[in-house]
């Protein structure tokens, strides 16, 4: 969902970096204009814009034909001597660049809010900028954190994600191809490991839980989506961070956000299971564990710790109907937590769309045992209208870091 941030974003950037500086800003004309009179331009990008919005800059210069030419530098590229007398008009605010930051601290100006977005007008250090920013470029973001991965010693670290997440996507695959010899030696040497003390599987199988208020509710149950959760915020931590928050702070916000998401989201399926009449339970996967943990220590976490195991061999409702609106729940949730975390960033919103958006991408998957093959069985057309969307804003907010 991030991709239509970026869309606004530059629907709000164009009009004002136009010659006239009017368009949509009628408001802003005069100070634009006075602001900018006879201003030698040169255009930066902050040094930590996400990757989606790397081509901000190009699309402003391709749309409007007086701007073809001018000079655009990445902020890492910005020296004294390109400075030396322009009017720098600066992509990105205080968090997504230090000189942005630098200048909002230090400088004097206006500041205008535009929608989602802010137009400073700022003078520091004897020279002008016009910075263009969007709401999250003044505070309330979680940053990417990809050096401790081991891939970041064989690439560049803004390919870790993508390696990871492909990584990721890998094993299951493999998973998948030699499901007789892996998954099951795997499965019965992990499950034997954890389960020994709990219980014998011929009890497992017969166990039903009790109900609440008419609700079937499975001890078990809520232990296997507590570890996963825990096990899918851990790799959320460690992949991400909040300047400024203490570790053990964040570790612990993330976790109790994460716990959560998984218990709302899995006691969404057992109120539909109660409606339908239907019997499904969470249960743990062990070799998703494993990957979920590799794709984590890579650098770009994969939720794949769990699935959901339907009892009936001949159930009133299609499991894949079912799948289906549990999906479609967590899938909103996700537009919503944008929304809002559009207009008011916050660390607490960012960490809930990234597991939304992640429960609902790897769950998407049409490889067993996750929720995808049952939607693909149940109906092929709403399986691809949901997963094209779904794997555009899982690049866009994982690999491409546009958070």
């Amino acid at each position: 969902m991030r991709w239509y941030a970026y869309i606004i974003l530059v629907l709000l950037l164009l009009p004002s970096a136009s010659a006239s500086l009017k368009g949509d800003l009628l408001e802003l004309e005069d100070e634009l204009e006075t602001f900018t009179t006879d201003a030698d331009i040169i255009m930066v990008q902050g040094s930590k814009i996400p990757v989606s919005l790397d081509v901000v800059m190009p699309l402003l210069r391709a749309v409007h034909p007086d701007y073809k030419g001018l000079p655009a530098y990445k902020e890492q590229e910005l020296t004294q001597e390109l400075r030396e007398g322009k009017l720098i008009l600066l992509v990105g605010g205080p968090e997504q660049s230090e000189l942005a930051k630098h200048v909002y601290e230090t400088g004097t100006g206006n500041a205008y809010d535009v929608e989602a977005a802010k137009i400073l007008l700022y003078e520091a250090d004897g020279q002008k900028f016009l910075i263009l920013s969007d709401n999250r470029g003044f505070g309330g973001n979680l940053e990417r954190q990809t050096s401790y991965s081991p891939l970041a010693k064989i690439m560049p670290e803004a390919y870790v994600p993508a390696a990871a997440a492909g990584t990721g996507v890998i094993l299951l695959l493999l998973a998948k191809a030699f499901k007789g010899l892996l998954f099951k030696a795997t499965r019965y040497w992990v499950s034997s490991k954890l389960m020994a003390h709990v219980t014998k599987k011929a009890t497992r199988r017969r166990y039903v839980g009790t109900k609440i208020f008419g609700i079937r509710v499975k001890f078990r149950e809520i232990a296997a989506v507590i570890f996963a959760g825990m096990l899918f915020g851990f790799g959320i931590a460690t992949s991400y961070y909040k300047p400024g928050m203490s570790i053990v702070l964040f570790y612990g916000t993330v976790m109790i956000v994460n716990i959560a998401i998984y218990l709302s989201r899995n006691g969404a399926r057992v109120i539909l299971d109660k409606h339908h009449g239907a019997h499904t339970e969470f249960k743990l996967w062990p070799y998703g564990i494993f990957v979920t943990a590799i794709t984590a220590y890579f650098g770009n976490n994969c939720a794949l710790a769990g699935y959901v195991d339907t009892k009936e061999k001949n159930p009133k409702t299609p499991p894949g109907e079912l799948a289906y609106k549990v999906m479609s729940i967590s899938y909103n949730v996700f537009f919503g937590l944008w929304i809002w975390n559009f207009f008011m960033p916050r660390p607490i919103l960012q960490m809930a769309m990234l597991i939304s958006l992640s429960l609902c991408f790897i769950q998407m998957f049409p490889i067993a045992p996750f929720d995808g093959i049952k939607i693909y069985q149940w109906s092929k057309k709403k399986w691809w209208w949901n997963f094209i969307p779904m794997l555009a804003l899982y690049i866009a907010v994982h690999v491409m870091s546009a958070l």
